[in-house]
């Protein structure tokens, strides 16, 4: 998934629940794992180095595609926090701001992580990074279909909404 369905779906999942910042957090943690083991498309990164035969050597590299692609990345996280914020806090009353704050971080830190393990490759980032790639899903069924993949992830942010305003329903 794109780094803003995580942050809609980590915040959406704060916010749902409504216990504390560290229950969201944790809350918004798992729920990346949960998106990622759905089949996806994913933007591709051009200072990826992927390595097909063994992801444990996957790695960013940093250079002048690399800055391009930090800035893609960090747009998408942004545009996710900010729907994450409009979908999930009201303005007027932000006393839940701090839980969909730490569902976001929690839902958004697990690929964070990863580039941390591809610059350190030390623990206890290889065992976050196996349990990443182990939760990912390896289909490729919407590589060549953005489109598809691209709607399929608007579902996603839909069913999250909904989920998250639940309370407003009922």
């Amino acid at each position: 998934m794109i780094l803003g369905v995580h942050a809609i779906v980590g915040g959406a999942v704060a916010n749902a629940i409504g216990f504390g910042p560290m229950t969201a957090f944790f809350a918004g943690w798992a729920s990346h794992y949960l998106c990622d083991s759905i089949p996806h498309w994913d933007y591709p990164l051009l200072s990826a180095k992927v390595d097909r035969h063994n992801p444990l050597n996957n790695d960013l590299i940093i250079g002048q595609t690399f800055y391009s692609d930090l800035a893609k990345l960090s747009s998408d996280a942004l545009i996710g926090l900010v729907l994450a914020l409009v979908f999930f806090v009201n303005l007027t009353k932000p006393d839940n701001l701090i839980v969909v704050l730490a569902g976001v971080v929690g839902g958004l830190l697990p690929d964070l992580l990863q580039f941390v393990y591809m610059k350190f490759r030390s623990q206890p980032f290889l065992i976050l990074q196996k349990i990443h790639n182990t939760t990912h899903s390896s289909s490729r069924r919407f590589k060549e279909k953005p489109l598809l993949g691209f709607l399929l992830q608007l579902v996603v942010v839909m069913i999250a909404f909904l989920a998250g305003n639940w309370h407003l329903f009922f």
